[in-house]
């Protein structure tokens, strides 16, 4: 109140509380919704929801850049993509917006319903699935039923987008009869999908992190230079151009947009440091995620030494060891020259690296914060002194220091 509330919402009286109303509810997060949710009713914006395994804040970003080459636009700050955080994010717009872009990150099995209730998208966008979470949403098949969900709170005359690209996404996607009008994206050459992308290469800037993508928008094609790289975007960038399309932006504004497109911190930041190439993708993992960075950290390591620093990916329940065994042998595919590994289900990922042969040197990270031990063990027991060095694991691993401390000793 001293700051300037107008009125305070709470669950329980409070009697010291007289110069504004206070506004009693039995559950202060669900009120924050309602609010939101009436915000909604009044905006004129087109509003935008993504949701998806992986990949979600980066779509989100690359379409409210798009969005803003053809009208102001709102956007969720970072990933605040929950109960909380999406009702906040969209309090935050004036309403007077021409576009909202807003993703919704479950968890939960009832999450979508109460996301979608608040944000009734006129265009809805999943970008794909994948075994993130099932400790609370169950099987991949499951996890494509409650991402779909989002379809159900679409407006009447409103847009489903999705990919063809994940087969239980497609086949949940069969069931549907709500929205009536659907648009599909690949980054596969589907070619059924309306739109398309796929990733060229490294350009002349590539040392600033930059990448070529082949985008088809119907029976139009354009070439946008990019500050990403590597077939991990190509997913993203038909999700962002498909969603715009069906926000019947122009595709100058989509090539323009993407064009201008800036990565989220944390999520696959390409940074110099000496003679080490830091990939920064520490925000957070799952085996979709983890799956695809790989690939990516590859092309882009080329004939250079590949370093992965990794953490455990939690929330996966009954799938933990697998998923981990699993990702043992997609590390190993990447002929990564060295490992270092933070967190649980050790065991399993050095199964699944003897199982599929990997010959590498294979190291705990006990300290986020001590990179010189990194660089020290690097060059002195792998004979390393420079290469690509990718960070990824789940948030609780906290490789986000461990990222910080790195570029700091290489540059000293």
């Amino acid at each position: 109140v001293r700051q300037g509330a107008v009125a305070v919402v709470a669950e329980r009286p409070l009697l010291e509380i007289t110069a504004v109303p206070v506004l009693l509810v039995t559950n202060s997060v669900e009120a924050l919704g309602r609010l939101g949710a009436f915000h909604r009713s009044r905006t004129r914006a087109q509003v935008a929801g993504v949701t998806g395994t992986a990949g979600k804040t980066t779509v989100k970003e690359m379409l409210a850049s798009i969005c803003a080459q053809q009208g102001a636009t709102a956007k969720n700050h970072l990933n605040l993509n929950t109960q909380i955080g999406l009702p906040v994010s969209m309090l935050q717009a004036s309403g007077q917006e021409d576009f909202w872009v807003m993703e919704a990150g479950i968890s939960q099995a009832h999450d979508m319903d109460e996301l979608g209730t608040i944000l009734r998208p006129d265009v809805a966008v999943v970008i794909n699935v994948g075994p993130a979470h099932v400790e609370g949403l169950g099987d991949e098949a499951n996890v494509a039923r409650h991402k779909l969900n989002l379809f159900t709170y679409v407006v009447p005359d409103g847009v489903g987008v999705y990919s063809l690209d994940h087969p239980s996404l497609v086949e949940r996607a069969k069931d549907l009869s709500h929205p009536k009008t659907l648009v599909r994206f690949t980054s596969q050459n589907h070619p059924e999908a309306e739109v398309s992308a796929a990733y060229l290469g490294m350009d002349a800037g590539a040392a600033e992190g930059k990448g070529r993508y082949l985008v088809r928008v119907g029976d139009d094609a354009f070439e946008a230079t990019m500050r990403c790289q590597g077939s991990l975007f190509a997913e993203n960038v038909a999700a962002a151009a498909a969603t715009a399309q069906a926000l019947g932006v122009t595709l100058e504004a989509i090539k323009a947009g993407l064009e201008a497109f800036e990565a989220a911190e944390h999520r696959f930041q390409t940074a110099q440091a000496g003679t080490w190439t830091v990939i920064d993708d520490a925000y957070n993992a799952n085996p979709l995620s983890m799956a695809k960075a790989l690939v990516t950290a590859r092309e882009i390591a080329a004939e250079r030494d590949l370093i992965l620093v990794t953490g455990e990916m939690r929330e996966l329940g009954e799938a933990t060891e697998e998923s981990h065994l699993e990702l043992g042998r997609n590390m190993a595919a990447t002929g990564a020259a060295m490992i270092f590994w933070k967190g649980a289900c050790e065991d399993q990922v050095r199964q699944g690296l003897a199982e599929a042969g990997w010959q590498g040197e294979f190291a705990p990270l006990v300290d986020t914060s001590d990179a010189a031990s990194f660089v020290r063990i690097c060059r002195e027991d792998a004979g390393l002194n420079g290469g690509v060095v990718f960070v990824k694991g789940s948030r609780a691993n906290a490789l986000e220091r461990f990222v910080s401390e790195l570029l700091r000793e290489a540059r000293a």
